[in-house]
């Protein structure tokens, strides 16, 4: 995807990024999600649901580099086992790679344990000036909800 300049404000440019790490770490791209990621938080590094997206796509990223490492050696045994059997041609070889990179990847899932799905990515909601505060704990506060008007549950 070619670069582009955004426009709008700093929270829209932000929104627009969130989405699309959103898509992104949904099909499974978690390095273009990080990427898009990686500039939110250089800029506004505290939106709404950016870290933990962050943090579930490096899990991703993890996951499949690790699947990609095992099916790289199971490549490589397959091409050692069918050396030492000696096989005659060199399209053999190039099949026990194929077999031996689909072996790698079965056994590296074993080892990984099941793929965990990612979660659905929280939509950030926009700041917007209702005239309401927030209180000490960073709790909104519209003056509804005040500890005067909290009940408490009755043991």
């Amino acid at each position: 995807m070619p670069k582009q300049m955004l426009s709008g404000t700093l929270d829209e440019q932000c929104a627009f990024l969130y989405q699309l790490a959103s898509e992104k770490a949904a099909v499974g791209n978690y390095s273009g999600a990080t990427h898009a990621l990686k500039e939110i938080l250089k800029h506004q590094p505290a939106y709404p649901g950016a870290r933990e997206l962050m943090a579930s796509a490096m899990a991703g990223r993890r996951q499949q580099r690790f699947l990609l490492w095992f099916s790289l050696a199971g490549a490589i045994g397959g091409v050692f086992a069918g050396t030492l059997l000696s096989l005659s041609n060199d399209l053999w070889l190039l099949a026990m790679a194929a077999v031996g990179g689909l072996v790698g990847f079965g056994m590296g899932n074993l080892f990984a344990g099941r793929p965990q799905q990612m979660p659905p990515a929280p939509t950030p909601t926009p700041a917007v000036s209702s005239g309401a505060e927030h209180d000490a704990s960073g709790q909104l506060n519209d003056g509804q909800n005040t500890p005067e008007t909290q009940r408490t549950p009755e043991a």
